[in-house]
C-alpha cells in the first residue's frame, strides 16, 4: 500500500516501478495462486519438484553464460554490478533466479529425512548448487533470507534451552558487530550508483 502510495504521490515512471514490483513478486505469486486452489498435496509436491528440475537447468545455462563473461564475452541483454556480470539463467533477472533458488532451497531443505540416503544426497548436491548459484547472482537480499531461513531452522531443531540462547546471542552479535562498522555499508552504498539510488530512498521514505 505504501508503496503504490508513493508512486501515486511521487508520479515516479508508473510503468517501469509496476514491471519491476510484478517481476519481483512473479515466484511468490505463482505459489500463492496453486496454493489457493483446490490442488492435493501430492500434486502440489509434483509441481514444485518440477520447478526445481527446471531451475537446475536454467542455473546451468547461467554458470554457462557466467563462464561466457569471466572470459570477456559481453552477455547481450545481461545485468552487470562493478562490470561483473550477474547470471540469470531463464528468469529474465537475477534476483528473479534468486527466488526461485531461494524457494528450492527451503523446500529441499525440509524434505530431507535420511541424509545417507541417495534422494537426501541429491537433494543436498541441488541445495548447494542453488546456493551457489545465489552467491553469484550477487543478490543480497535473498543470500541474506536463506541464511537466516537455515539458522532459524537449526534454532527450531535445538532442545536446550541453554543451547538456543547461545545460538540467539550468537547471531545478535554477529549482527551487532556488523552493524558497528555502519561508515563502511554506507560508503559501499554511496561508491554504487544502484545502491545510491536506494539509499537516497531509505533516506526519503521515512
Amino acid at each position: 500500500l505504501i508503496t503504490f502510495l508513493t508512486v501515486l504521490i511521487r508520479k515516479y515512471y508508473l510503468e517501469a516501478y509496476i514491471m519491476d514490483l510484478i517481476y519481483t513478486l512473479k515466484p511468490f505469486i505463482l505459489l500463492e495462486a496453486i496454493s489457493c486452489t483446490n490442488i492435493s498435496d501430492k500434486n502440489l509436491n509434483k509441481y514444485i519438484r518440477f520447478l526445481i528440475t527446471i531451475n537446475t537447468f536454467s542455473i546451468v545455462y547461467a554458470f554457462y553464460n557466467y563462464y561466457l563473461a569471466s572470459k570477456g564475452i559481453y552477455i547481450e541483454g545481461g545485468l552487470y554490478r562493478n562490470w561483473v556480470y550477474r547470471p540469470d539463467g531463464f528468469s529474465g533477472h537475477p534476483a528473479n533466479l534468486a527466488n526461485i533458488c531461494m524457494i528450492s532451497i527451503a523446500y529441499l531443505f525440509q524434505n530431507i529425512q535420511n541424509i545417507k540416503s541417495k534422494k537426501s544426497k541429491l537433494y543436498i548436491l541441488i541445495i548447494v548448487l542453488n546456493l551457489s548459484c545465489i552467491y553469484f547472482t550477487l543478490a543480497r537480499l535473498q543470500l541474506f533470507i536463506i541464511i537466516i531461513y537455515v539458522m532459524y531452522f537449526i534454532y527450531q531443531k535445538i532442545n536446550k534451552t541453554s543451547i538456543k540462547i547461545m545460538v540467539f546471542l550468537l547471531l545478535a552479535g554477529s549482527c551487532i558487530f556488523t552493524l558497528m562498522d555502519y561508515k563502511k555499508i554506507l560508503n559501499n552504498y554511496t561508491n554504487d550508483i544502484d545502491n545510491a539510488i536506494r539509499f537516497q530512498a531509505i533516506k526519503k521514505v521515512p
